[in-house]
Formats: C-alpha cells, sequence, structure tokens
C-alpha cells in the first residue's frame, strides 16, 4: 500500500466543536476579514507558496520526479487530457 500524505493550512486546536473553522479558505476570501483581520494578497500567497513547497519535499523525500494531475475541480482549471492525465 502506497503512503497516503495530507497537508493543510488548518490548526486542529482551533477547530470548532461543528468542525468548522473560523478562517480563510481560499482565493476569493482575500480581502475579507477573519478574526479581526483582513486577509491579503500575501497572506494567500504565502499559504500557496507553502502547499507547493510541502509537495516538493515530500516528492524529494519519496523520490518521486514527476507528479500528473487525475481530476481538477477549479473553475479556472483549464485542463486537457494527454497521454499521461490531465495537463494545464
Amino acid at each position: 500500500m502506497l503512503p497516503i500524505y495530507r497537508v493543510t493550512k488548518y490548526d486542529p486546536s482551533i477547530r470548532a466543536s461543528s468542525g468548522l473553522y473560523d478562517e480563510w479558505t481560499s482565493v476569493s476570501d482575500v480581502g475579507r476579514s477573519f478574526a479581526g483581520r483582513v486577509v491579503t494578497d500575501a497572506d494567500y500567497l504565502a499559504v500557496e507558496d507553502a502547499y507547493v513547497e510541502s509537495v516538493r519535499r515530500l516528492m524529494r523525500a519519496a523520490s518521486v520526479n514527476e507528479l500528473v494531475v487525475k481530476l481538477c475541480d477549479a473553475p479556472r482549471c483549464q485542463a486537457r487530457e494527454g497521454p499521461r492525465g490531465l495537463r494545464r
């Protein structure tokens, strides 16, 4: 069985009893206020950069040189099917 990794920006210690977090979740939240602080482009990009770096580190640790996107559900994801899966 292959290992499974989960990368998330959410801190489980601040999760509400409902299971939700009172913090931003997507680029559409830039400019909105959460916990008394307005989310900026820089905030969003810092988290996205951290996600990318996490994937790079996991790939390096697992000696993986290539990833293939199998599913892209973002409206802006204009992917096309290629010989190895979806490509942007």
